[in-house]
Formats: C-alpha cells, sequence, structure tokens
C-alpha cells in the first residue's frame, strides 16, 4: 500500500524535472553574454517580483559589481 503512494510522487517529480529542463530557453556557445546592466535589471525584477530574498540581491548584486 505504500508503495503506490510513493510511486505517483517519483513520477510527479520525474516528470516535473524533465519539463524544467526543456522550458530553460537553450543557450547557444556564440551567444553574447548580457551586460552587467542587463544582469542587474534582471536582478532589480526578480526582486520586485519577490522571487529572490534581500540577502540573494545583495550577494548577487555585489558579484556582478565585483566583476566589473
Amino acid at each position: 500500500m505504500v508503495l503506490v503512494p510513493l510511486a505517483i510522487v517519483a513520477a510527479i517529480v520525474l516528470v516535473v524535472v524533465r519539463v524544467s529542463r526543456t522550458s530553460a530557453p537553450p543557450t547557444s556557445p556564440d551567444a553574447p553574454a548580457a551586460s552587467p546592466a542587463e544582469r542587474l535589471a534582471q536582478l532589480d525584477r526578480l526582486r520586485d517580483e519577490g522571487r529572490i530574498s534581500p540577502t540573494e540581491y545583495e550577494q548577487t548584486r555585489a558579484r556582478i559589481l565585483g566583476e566589473l
């Protein structure tokens, strides 16, 4: 009886992993890297949307600025 729910959960996890891998935009080795200004703008959007914590925002912002 325990195996049926466990199998269902495993199937769901597999589907989620496959979907997340296929929905990611393809990266090309020839694609230009985003500029620091573009990366900072994207970081601001993530913060404004509440998708990253204030700590993640500050750490990532410092890393981007440190690369300049």
